[in-house]
């Protein structure tokens, strides 16, 4: 479809309630980060689970790419050098729940939306972890780049994850059946 018919298409069966409560969950999204980021550095004990669970999945995958790694808590550093420390804003759970929020908050029944959150929340972990080796990978071959790598190519990476997992959902899911 071209122009904006696609979106209408997509957003049929939108009505007023559950645009309210879309546009709930997005605050509410918005005033999750906000409390995560006044509660720091709590926020990294609550997530220290997360934490380490990410930590060791990324050394997992780039020792297995063949990069020497060590790891030492929650962080992981390369012996030329390199080291990150990864902390719950590193983790795929913040952008998880803004995504499960949203889900919720969009029209549907609960058993496909149970299916399309696992699945999403599987997608943004596999994407996560892609973007913690890849910027590792540069941050031991292409240090200079690192950091224009992790803001400007990793950070808007995961957000789009989200933005895909919405637009998937919305034009997939399980249509309402309409009265004759």
């Amino acid at each position: 479809m071209t122009g904006s018919g696609g979106a209408r298409v997509a957003l049929s069966g939108f009505g007023s309630p559950e645009r309210y409560r879309f546009v709930a969950a997005l605050i509410g999204a918005v005033l999750l980060f906000v409390l995560l980021k006044a509660a720091e550095p709590r926020t990294d004990v609550w997530f220290e689970p997360a934490n380490r669970l990410t930590t060791d999945l990324a050394a997992g995958l780039l020792r297995a790419s063949g990069l020497e790694v060590e790891r030492s808590g929650t962080v992981l550093s390369h012996a030329g050098g390199h080291g990150v420390y990864i902390y719950y804003l590193c983790t795929p759970w913040p952008l998880a729940l803004v995504m499960l929020l949203g889900l919720a908050a969009l029209p549907g029944r609960p058993t496909p939306k149970l299916v399309a959150a696992g699945a999403g929340v599987a997608a943004l972990v596999a994407l996560n972890q892609l973007r913690l080796v890849s910027l590792f990978w540069v941050g031991v071959r292409a240090p200079d780049l690192y950091r224009f790598a992790h803001h400007w190519i990793g950070e808007p990476v995961m957000l789009l994850g989200v933005g895909v997992v919405w637009v998937l959902w919305l034009r997939h899911r399980p249509r309402p059946e309409t009265k004759t």
